[in-house]
């Protein structure tokens, strides 16, 4: 009786054996079928050490910069557009600072 108890035991953890891997190569399956969307989309897994997210980075990154590049046009001239636009800010900003001076020299009587 022992011995058929023990084969019978064998049996059903062989059959849970094979369950858990099905189980297993489905989520792995679904795992690479996302990767890949990921990848389609212009995604791709962070490999910066500094970084160390283990997540995915990008997403069309390359079109949103070639965006950038187009919008600021002849502006880049050789430098990178975060260049550029900082440039842009502080030129804002100065005439911003300017339009607020001539409102109040206006407010005063001048």
């Amino acid at each position: 009786m022992a011995r058929q108890y023990d084969t019978e035991s064998r049996r059903e953890l062989r059959e849970r054996i094979a369950e858990l891997e099905a189980e297993r190569d489905d989520a792995r399956n679904e795992s690479n079928e996302r990767a890949d969307f990921m990848r389609r989309e212009g995604y791709r897994r962070c490999d910066i050490a500094a970084c160390n997210c283990n997540s995915w980075h990008g997403g069309r990154a390359g079109d949103r910069l070639r965006e950038i590049y187009e919008v600021l046009g002849e502006r880049v001239n050789g430098q990178l557009p975060i260049t550029v636009i900082e440039g842009l800010i502080e030129t804002e900003d100065r005439l911003l600072a300017w339009e607020r001076t001539c409102k109040e020299g206006e407010s005063d009587g001048n």
